[in-house]
């Protein structure tokens, strides 16, 4: 009994400390996961209207429960890593849409099972990404997924780029507005109605691309971009202007949601009932409703769903382990985001992986599992009040965040690829990028795969030949000097 109030007086003795010190690493973990939610997760269900165009906050806190998912995993020891972030993988984002947008094909949008079918999709998605991990790591098997061509996935992911930032570029659009397509993108993107908008998404986005990269911008501002705090200091001022500058100019809201400024939203967004209808996103099951049968329509964006997130982990992982020089197995890790996501199918939500920006930010502003315990209950009170912040998030916000995303994925494949692979690995990137982008992921993976198959196959006929010439001339060699020795 001594022993537990001796440590319960040690304990409190140093809890303000330690919540002191803890601050920069729960600030920064917290904002991470506001501003991913009340930007990304708009963007769970398709956007257009019809079925979907009411479900923005059932969406938000989908993608929030995700992350606390992935967030409770990480931190009660499904990583090695003690400042692991976990959020929902943003790279999945385009086969989500692509399930949902399958489903509505097939049973239509006044089908009263279609809502239901997509949610349980959606948790199927889950369930089926953590059983992938679980095998892989009880198989001990882990590291063998490395060896899948990094040319490849280099590839998938600089076309998932592609289709982020059309997507981050129609966002902002009313529901009244036509669909963005290629036949159609330059009448709609520089219309006269849009292109304020277009240019308040692309710009801050564009600038702080250049930024990151900016030597000189590093120099002037003494490392500030470079700092953990700088992402979500300028994306938190996105809002804030923006909300200056319609105070300012006296634009009412109703204005701001015809033009596509903010989203469209139920009337009764911000209510009491609204924000239990925004977190209570289980009403929208309904087992007695699902269509099994039209998740056939569905296969191919869930494999690929699978197949990208599977194959994200294990470059993420040793990555981590590198930047932050931290020992990592792969097998613990895989069985860890194994949980995460089978815990988030429990949950009823959407895959959620290991997120490698956020974690080597939190880790190096001193976040550990105790931190993170506290963004779990900071990142839980958002999941409670998010229906409060639906109606006041200027669509250029998501845009532009979707938009930097789509533009960091696509200069890690075209940019960041052409530094460290060899011609013929550099000319598979960009097979599989243009294919994925023209073709569809599943034909683009196919293209690559058929790709690196030519060109390794290739580099093991000519390692083959150049191991014959070595023997030969060696051969040769050896010949001559026993000729020199004979004649002497």
């Amino acid at each position: 009994m001594d022993v537990v109030k001796s440590r319960s007086s040690r304990f409190l003795s140093t809890l303000p400390m330690r919540l002191y010190r803890a601050l920069p690493a729960v600030i920064l973990g917290t904002l991470f996961n506001i501003l991913d939610s009340v930007s990304t997760g708009f963007l769970i269900f398709p956007t257009d209207s019809g079925a979907f165009q009411s479900l923005q906050m059932q969406g938000l806190s989908m993608y929030i429960m995700s992350t606390l998912t992935s967030q409770l995993a990480m931190t009660l020891g499904g990583s090695r890593f003690p400042g692991a972030l976990g959020a929902m993988l943003i790279e999945i984002l385009p086969f989500l849409r692509g399930v949902a947008t399958d489903i509505r094909g097939v049973l239509g949008d006044g089908h009263p099972g279609l809502i239901p079918t997509v949610m349980a999709a959606y948790a199927l998605t889950s369930f089926l990404t953590g059983a992938a991990f679980i095998a892989l790591g009880l198989l001990k098997i882990g590291n063998f997924v490395a060896y899948f061509p990094q040319t490849v996935l280099t590839g998938a992911i600089g076309g998932i780029g592609v289709s982020l930032f059309i997507l981050g570029l129609g966002l902002p659009f009313p529901p009244s507005a036509t669909p963005l397509s290629l036949s159609n993108a330059a009448s709609t993107l520089f219309a006269k109605s849009h292109l304020g908008l277009l240019a308040a998404s692309f710009f801050p986005a564009f600038v702080l691309s250049v930024t990151l990269r900016s030597r000189y911008l590093e120099l002037w501002t003494r490392g500030f971009v470079r700092s953990a705090y700088y992402i979500p200091v300028y994306l938190l001022s996105i809002p804030a202007i923006f909300w200056i500058a319609i105070h300012s100019f006296h634009f009412s809201k109703e204005q701001l949601v015809d033009k596509g400024w903010l989203f469209t939203v139920d009337s009764t967004a911000g209510s009491s009932a609204a924000v239990v209808a925004s977190w209570n996103y289980w009403t929208l099951f309904d087992f007695r409703l699902v269509e099994w049968w039209s998740l056939k329509s569905a296969i191919q964006n869930i494999v690929l769903l699978v197949i990208i997130g599977v194959l994200n982990l294990p470059i993420y992982v040793p990555t981590l382990a590198f930047t932050l020089d931290e020992s990592y197995d792969m097998n613990h890790e895989l069985i860890g985001q194994g949980a995460a996501n089978i815990f988030a199918g429990v949950v009823g939500t959407v895959p959620n992986i290991l997120q490698y920006s956020y974690s080597v930010y939190v880790t190096r502003a001193k976040g550990g599992r105790f931190e993170l315990s506290l963004v779990i209950l900071l990142t839980g009170a958002l999941f409670l009040v998010a229906g409060f912040l639906l109606p006041f998030v200027p669509t250029i916000l998501a845009s532009t965040l979707v938009l930097f995303i789509g533009v960091e994925l696509f200069l890690e494949a075209v940019w960041e690829a052409s530094k460290t692979l060899t011609g013929l690995e550099y000319a598979i990137v960009l097979a599989t990028l243009a294919a994925c982008t023209a073709l569809g992921f599943a034909e683009g993976f196919g293209v690559g795969i058929g790709a690196a198959t030519v060109v390794y196959l290739l580099y093991g006929v000519m390692d083959s030949v150049s191991v014959n010439c070595s023997s030969l001339l060696r051969l040769m060699n050896f010949t001559i000097q026993l000729g020199v020795w004979a004649v002497a």
